[in-house]
């Protein structure tokens, strides 16, 4: 098996994190908001800065995207903001 490139492997812990409150709070009734709230309150880092909570982000887009949980913002195509910004011709 192929080593993951560098940093992948904060995002999979994430995500894992991630799967184990779901899987542990799934069956006790939560709504969604408060399973992505469980979700948000398990952080595992000190800081909510930098490459450590860039990758927590970008699984927890991919995550609540899948589970179909509350929180996350549509984001914009660069195109979008390009053509809003006239910068296309």
């Amino acid at each position: 098996m192929n080593a993951p490139f560098e940093g992948v492997g904060y995002a999979a812990q994430a995500y894992a994190i991630m799967q184990k409150i779901h899987d542990n709070y799934i069956g006790l009734g939560l709504s969604p908001k408060q399973l992505a709230q469980q979700i948000d309150q398990a952080y595992p880092w000190q800081k909510r800065r930098g490459w450590k909570y860039k990758c927590w982000l970008a699984a927890r887009r991919e995550f609540f995207t899948r589970n179909q949980l509350p929180g996350i913002r549509a984001s914009r195509t660069i195109r979008a903001v390009a053509q809003e910004r006239n910068l296309l011709s």
